[in-house]
């Protein structure tokens, strides 16, 4: 076992780049997709607004929303509004009108949704107030009346107090954390697969039959090679959290150490996953084939893409339960974000503990099988 691991690692040094180019482009997509995710989450969406009259302009609603700090609003003519959006450089733009207002979509996408459903709040809120302002105008004098709507628009009705509910506090994380997380876990996969593949490429060629007529037991040819599999796919993940970690200020929620080792059984179960569909297919050619088609719809399904909060569909969220990488994710937000206790991370641990030993059983037994 030894000896193939001391094999392993000389040809890695003599050809390492094919490691150099996946850790590159892990980090490089963890850190563009992190970089945008923040930017949006910092600064919203920026949305052109018209004045549907002059009124507009100095209208209760117009100041509301220029005051606001979840989107950036910001005035255009009708004439500047319908130019953008003929250029395609703004997805919606709105124009404002006393008792209602227009929505008109440039770019087919999900900010439509959102700022309209962020302005009839708006003119929600100022129909209610209206009413109010009504009824306080009937019952006081002008001054009292206008210190009573002074007090109602700077009181709250009730309070609201936030809790996650796997704990008394919660602890805010940054954006970054989901594409970091989800693009390191995904691509490793990748990493992973190529070393994995040299061991249906040896037996192909006859190489552990030749191996077999010498003194090393087969679990020792088998163990070497996993293993490899296994410390190249987990140093790619410690190079890139590292890089985040010391050069790019990402704290981990003061929790790297655990996080590299919670990451452990996560690369044991694609070290497992990659036996398994090795084990399936018949030629290299094959598993070349296979390894995209279901890394891909692994991550998209897993959440690794996208959080898996902002998912409706119930099928997805069923089949998701199937994916290693879904439960990665939970263990590295179940650290860094909710500061839960070991004890309850033992549930994603233990999925996947479960996950690799059947998947490393069943491809082993699947390669036996056929090889003999």
């Amino acid at each position: 076992m030894i000896a193939i691991l001391q094999a392993k690692f000389k040809v890695f040094l003599h050809r390492p780049w094919n490691f150099i180019i996946m850790t590159i482009v892990s980090f490089a997509s963890a850190f563009v997709f992190s970089q945008m995710m923040t930017v949006q989450s910092e600064s919203g969406l920026s949305v052109p607004i018209v004045a549907g009259n002059e009124d507009m302009k100095s209208h209760d609603i117009s100041e509301q929303l220029l005051q606001t700090k979840e989107h950036h609003f910001y005035w255009l003519s009708e004439e500047e509004l319908a130019e953008q959006l003929a250029r395609g450089n703004i997805e919606v733009g709105i124009i404002l009108h006393d008792d209602y207002f227009e929505v008109i979509e440039g770019i087919r996408s999900g900010s439509k949704e959102i700022v309209e459903q962020f302005i009839r709040s708006a003119y929600q809120r100022e129909e209610r107030l209206m009413v109010v302002k009504q009824h306080v105008n009937e019952q006081f004098s002008s001054d009292e009346a206008e210190e009573k709507m002074t007090q109602i628009q700077s009181a709250s009705l009730f309070s609201v107090k936030q809790k996650t509910f796997k704990q008394k506090e919660t602890n805010e994380v940054e954006s970054s954390y989901q594409p970091l997380f989800g693009m390191t876990l995904f691509l490793v996969i990748y990493t992973i697969a190529y070393p994995v593949l040299n061991i249906f490429v040896e037996r192909e060629y006859g190489v552990w039959d030749r191996m077999i007529l010498s003194p090393m037991a087969k679990w020792q040819m088998y163990m070497g090679n996993l293993i490899y599999s296994f410390l190249k796919g987990y140093i790619q993940v410690v190079v890139i959290f590292s890089v985040f970690y010391f050069f790019l200020d990402v704290d981990f929620g003061g929790k790297f150490i655990a996080v590299l080792l919670l990451i452990i059984p996560y690369v044991f179960t694609i070290v497992a996953l990659n036996i398994f569909l090795g084990s399936l297919v018949k030629t290299i050619q094959q598993f070349n084939a296979l390894i995209p088609i279901v890394t891909i719809s692994m991550a998209m399904l897993g959440g690794a893409l996208w959080p898996l909060e902002v998912v409706e569909s119930k099928i997805i969220l069923m089949l998701s339960k199937f994916m290693p990488i879904k439960y990665g994710i939970d263990l590295l937000y179940g650290l860094v974000a909710y500061d839960l206790p070991f004890s309850e991370l033992m549930y994603p641990f233990s999925i996947l503990l479960l996950m690799g030993v059947l998947m490393m059983g069943l491809g082993i037994h699947f390669i036996e099988k056929r090889h003999v």
